[in-house]
């Protein structure tokens, strides 16, 4: 078996998502539906998906409950995408369920892209690892995404954005609506807490397919202490008081999702479990510290309110009070710069420098483009720029030494997977699929 041989056949594939479940549909059956083999948690939403089943996974894992996590996209290993206990699928694994699934679509004439592939890739490994339970993160909205092709045993929606407009629909109505698609009949859906716009059509969609529902601020409550908090639903207590090992504000709202879809699955009942995996939880790239001197922080936060969430928290984190900022960006195309930008002026008093640069993806916003963005809101004495991401960082930690300040690197995925890698040796394909 050949790696690099199935890396470069899924490299091949069209690469954008496409969306209707037509076609991964049929290849699905095809395989027999290793999907209907094991319980499954779907969650969908703009921002927080991912950090959602992070939480998830590390309570199952305390439980020692076998598990599958399917998540996108990834920061330097297409393999990151498939997690069986915790751990990247094996490279010999990977081989195997490409060439059954490349088989299949060869014999049946299946024209897939490279997120279909990925997904039944990864729903037919877990059936081969005998996992009692799948967690999937949607990839993109939900209603017509390939992930949509499962039953779960609970859904869950974590907070609505406006995001990737120009595909979900530029009002959070019509983008709640295909995040609200992956509700089934009589399945439990949980739901964060929401604008009234999308919080509606959430509400008419549960409705509508007699599914209960839970709201986070209504239904759920969260009692916060500091940095702590408790999840309850009506007296009942879900979670006892916890820190939730992942930084930052928001992050309470998504374990406190993670919490809900447990203990509407049955799964979990010790709320210690719960409470451990809520505060042991990892999740690369986000919030992430990768260096102490000087600190140097990943977030890939690459949209207006995932921007917003990671500013309040740099706000906040006790580490950094009075330090010297220094940000390194980079964005890819298809997001509001302009509304970003502007975030940032609300941390110019901290602001030592501004790095603009791009990862190397065929998607990435040209530099140029970031840098007139930022002058035209008043950044230009604090401007640097380079297309290299190593050239990026290796000169923040020159300006952060010298201030004595911090590194902070956000705006895409894709940039901050390659900046870990600048710290952190890990698995890295040399080309990789970036959808």
């Amino acid at each position: 078996m050949n790696y690099q041989k199935s890396l470069s056949r899924l490299l091949n594939l069209e690469p954008a998502p496409k969306f209707g479940l037509d076609r991964v549909q049929k290849l699905i059956a095809l395989l027999n539906n290793p999907q209907q083999n094991y319980l499954i948690f779907h969650i969908a939403g703009t921002n927080g998906k991912g950090s959602t089943c992070a939480f998830l996974d590390a309570i199952l894992a305390k439980a020692k409950i076998s598990r599958g996590r399917y998540t996108s996209p990834h920061l330097q290993c297409v393999r990151e995408r498939i997690l069986i206990n915790g751990e990247h699928i094996s490279e010999q694994e990977f081989c195997a369920v490409e060439i059954l699934v490349n088989e299949i679509c060869l014999s049946h004439s299946e024209s897939t892209t490279f997120f279909e592939r990925m997904t039944v890739m990864a729903l037919l490994a877990f059936q081969r690892a005998n996992v009692k339970v799948a967690i999937l993160e949607v990839g993109l909205g939900g209603r017509l995404d390939a992930t949509n092709i499962v039953q779960p045993t609970v859904c869950g929606i974590t907070q609505i954005d406006i995001d990737h407009a120009h595909i979900l629909g530029n009002t959070l109505a019509q983008i709640a609506t295909e995040k609200a698609g992956i509700i089934k009949k009589n399945i439990p859906v949980v739901s964060d807490a929401q604008n009234p716009e999308a919080a509606a059509v959430i509400k008419s969609y549960a409705e509508k397919m007699q599914a209960p529902l839970w709201q986070i601020g209504s239904d759920i409550q969260i009692s916060n202490f500091d940095d702590s908090m408790c999840v309850f639903h009506q007296d009942k207590l879900l979670l006892p008081k916890s820190k939730p090992s992942l930084r930052g504000s928001h992050q309470i709202h998504n374990a406190a999702v993670a919490v809900s879809m447990i203990e509407l699955s049955g799964l979990v009942p010790d709320l210690n479990m719960r409470r451990w995996g809520v505060e042991n939880a990892k999740w690369p790239g986000r919030y992430e510290t990768v260096n102490k001197d000087p600190l140097v922080i990943l977030d890939g936060a690459h949209n207006p309110a995932g921007m917003q969430a990671l500013l309040e928290t740099v706000m906040t984190d006790g580490r950094l009070v009075n330090l010297p900022m220094v940000l390194v960006i980079g964005m890819t195309e298809g997001h509001d710069i302009k509304q970003m930008t502007t975030l940032w002026r609300a941390a110019l008093p901290r602001l030592e420098k501004v790095i603009i640069t791009q990862a190397k993806v065929p998607r990435a916003l040209p530099v140029a483009n970031l840098k007139d963005a930022f002058l035209k809101e008043g950044f230009e004495f604090f401007l640097l720029t380079t297309s290299e991401s190593q050239e990026a960082i290796e000169k923040a930690l020159v300006v952060a030494k010298e201030k004595k300040g911090f590194v902070l690197v956000a705006g895409s995925l894709y940039l901050v997977g390659e900046i870990r890698g600048y710290f952190i040796e890990m698995p890295r394909d040399e080309k990789s699929p970036h959808f």
